[in-house]
């Protein structure tokens, strides 16, 4: 069972993301900050992550993993962030929007796992 690291500054979007992980088949591990997601057990088969977030933002949190990890997949939603900050996350994997369907999020982290 792949196990993703989710990672959200607002507890009722983990909430809802964990669920819909779970229901795929997905081992989920929550974080509600950078900070707490980097003092998550690993290893990780992939770092979904907001990208603005107070404290470490998703990219930097991203960098940082990608130092312990450096073949993690990433991918990254917001509800709407600054443009460079979304052209930094670009760089490391796909963007989706908080407003998109659930099921292609879902489908996003099937091929990028493989599956």
């Amino acid at each position: 069972m792949a196990k993703i690291l989710l990672v959200d500054d607002l507890p009722q979007i983990l909430t809802v993301l964990r669920k819909v992980f779970e229901r795929h088949g997905y081992e989920v591990v929550t974080a509600e900050s950078g900070e707490e997601a980097l003092a998550c057990e690993g290893p990780f088969d992939l770092l979904f992550s907001d990208i603005t977030m107070p404290g470490i933002d998703g990219v930097t949190l991203a960098g940082k993993l990608r130092d312990r990890y450096p073949k993690l997949p990433i991918v990254f939603y917001t509800g709407g962030c600054l443009t460079e900050a979304r052209r930094q996350a670009m760089e490391l994997g796909p963007v989706f929007d908080k407003g998109r369907p659930l099921v292609a999020m879902v489908a996003k982290v099937d091929k990028v796992l493989g599956r």
